[in-house]
């Protein structure tokens, strides 16, 4: 059974290519990827998110429960800050990536990826009863749009005739877009600035049409999951189920920056504290080509002589032009420094591995104003 966002009539009228998407009919273009990835980088582009799952936690002790669920420190958000954190297993392993709104007092938004909704869901509230903390599933009412790029300010403070200045990143308020009650957060997954809509169903459609009407002037586009998958990767976010998953840790995924392992406790420390002693069996890695051609998911990654890993993301990346990706390799097989190679069609092409993200972000910091 495939499910419909309810922006699902305004893809169409658009003539969106429609595919499924973990069980979900999601854009995948409009106009072209190459196109919507430049026009996102250049001016803003407009995103459907509304199959991503969204779960309320609440009660007078659902900081301290969430603090024992997440590797992250919750003691760093207040009311109207948010947090990109993950949930762990026993043995450290990513359950899933999320955002944590703080949306008023003891009650908190969490935004999970839509193939792991129901999963997360049962497991917090099974965890939750010894802590008599609420938690709700509340996906099926509420829509979520996007609007990325360095003009998505100007176009959403139109819609909503208010100045979004002081919101930073990382940061939601509860506010009206076109005259709609909304949460409207300073997030995205592009490596540009822009903002998240949270709202009920049954108003996304008027918000939608409302953002590409204020926003066409200026050449905003709908944007589809292709070039959001590109826009990802040269920012060098790791989504769920493709670089990252539950048999790997943040220590592995270079994601080792949400861990705070000054926390008395939480769900994967000694796990973490083990592999923090001894050190961590693969490592995740960004590239790019040197030689020509394309990485792809599952590629082998060679050190010259032996396979010591696999691509999990690879694209040909609209802004370098060239090819970029991650994989994960066997540490104990590789030296920082050593020539690796990516394996396409049977041939070794040369690869150079990039320290950080390949683009750099534009985002509205509120530690550097």
């Amino acid at each position: 059974m495939h499910h419909k966002t309810p922006l699902y009539n305004e893809h169409e009228q658009l003539n969106a290519k429609i595919v499924d998407f973990h069980g979900w009919l999601m854009p995948i273009q409009y106009s072209g990827i190459i196109d919507e990835h430049c026009t996102v980088r250049e001016k803003a582009g407009l995103f459907d998110l509304s199959h991503m799952g969204e779960l309320d936690v609440f009660g007078d002790r659902a900081r301290e429960f969430l603090q024992e669920m997440v590797c992250s420190n919750m003691n760093k958000i207040v009311g109207g800050q948010m947090m990109y954190t993950a949930l762990l297993n026993k043995n450290g392993g990513i359950i899933d990536d999320i955002v944590i709104a703080e949306t008023r007092a003891d009650w908190f938004l969490l935004i999970v990826n839509a193939s792991n909704r129901e999963a997360v869901y049962k497991y917090l509230k099974h965890e939750a009863k010894p802590y008599e903390v609420d938690v709700r599933d509340e996906s099926d009412e509420i829509a979520l749009i996007a609007i990325q790029g360095p003009l998505s300010k100007g176009i959403i403070s139109n819609v909503a005739g208010r100045s979004f200045d002081e919101l930073y990143y990382y940061e939601c308020c509860r506010t009206k877009v076109c005259g709609k009650n909304c949460i409207v957060s300073r997030t995205g997954y592009t490596g540009e600035d822009g903002f998240e809509i949270f709202t009920h169903d049954d108003d996304a459609p008027l918000i939608w049409n409302g953002l590409l009407t204020a926003g066409a002037p200026l050449g905003l586009k709908p944007i589809g999951l292709g070039a959001r998958d590109t826009l990802r990767l040269e920012a060098g976010y790791r989504p769920h189920g493709n670089d990252i998953d539950p048999a790997t840790t943040p220590f592995e995924a270079g994601l080792s920056w949400l861990v705070d392992m000054n926390k008395k406790s939480f769900v994967g420390k000694s796990a973490l504290e083990n592999q923090k002693a001894h050190g961590v069996p693969k490592r995740a890695v960004l590239f790019e080509m040197v030689d020509r051609g394309i990485p792809r998911h599952g590629y082998p990654v060679t050190n010259g002589v032996e396979v010591i890993g696999h691509v999990t993301s690879g694209t040909q990346s609209p802004s370098l032009n060239a090819g970029i990706g991650m994989a994960y390799v066997d540490t104990a097989r590789y030296t920082d420094g050593e020539p690796l190679y990516v394996v396409i069609h049977g041939k070794p092409k040369q690869i150079a591995v990039k320290k950080g993200s390949f683009i750099r972000p534009r985002v509205y910091k509120r530690d550097k104003q």
